[in-house]
């Protein structure tokens, strides 16, 4: 089964600058995203989030090897490469494209721009990191030129261990990115309204 879109526009009168992917957890789906994409978008991006069959991108957690997670993994990376040109589509080019998740979705979202190389107008991740036992064995390869990332995470997350999203952030940092860490002390497995700022700052400067 594939997944669907559901698109948000830009209000009429307004011209479609920037474009914002936007995935969401396990167990959810893109309409429950609708808040952070509000809080996310500017009067100018056009919104694209990809609903998973089923609610889930893949079957097993994060850390499995890769190969146990597929066919779905394939197949979501191509749900979101989909939106991308979705976006192309309407004029907006990957460097003013923002592509950002949470949990599951901010797994995905590292993993895709990590296996597309090219510059983005950035990667945002929320409570996730690179998909796979070992970041640096992932076998990334290519240039990012400058894509600037936000990896962002709560200290006493009980799904994402910080180590790993730092691990993450350390190859895409090695692909050209430029990434930003955050570990939010106390935090558990949610999103810090001061990293839905900083996101959004990736987004105008798009």
């Amino acid at each position: 089964m594939e997944s669907t879109l559901v698109r948000l526009a830009v209000p009429e009168g307004e011209v479609a600058r920037t474009g914002l992917v936007l995935l969401h957890g396990r167990g959810s789906r893109a309409a429950d995203m609708a808040g952070l994409a509000a809080a996310l978008r500017t009067p100018s991006t056009v919104v694209v989030a990809p609903d998973a069959p089923g609610g889930s991108w893949y079957p097993y957690r994060f850390l499995v090897e890769t190969a146990m997670n597929e066919p779905w993994l394939g197949r979501a990376l191509e749900a979101t490469g989909k939106a991308v040109r979705v976006l192309a589509a309407e004029g907006v080019p990957p460097e003013r494209i923002v592509v950002a998740g949470f949990s599951q979705g901010a797994c995905l979202a590292c993993e895709f721009v990590a296996r597309n190389p090219g510059r983005f107008g950035g990667l945002v991740a929320f409570a996730g990191a690179l998909i796979g036992p070992d970041p640096h064995a992932g076998g990334y390869a290519g240039d990012l030129r400058g894509t600037p990332a936000l990896l962002a995470v709560g200290e006493a997350d009980l799904h994402v261990e910080p180590a790993y999203v730092r691990a993450s952030g350390e190859v895409l940092e090695s692909l050209g990115a430029v990434v930003t860490v955050r570990v939010r002390p106390g935090m558990g497995h949610t999103i810090h309204p001061a990293d839905v700022e900083a996101a959004r700052a990736l987004l105008e400067a798009s």
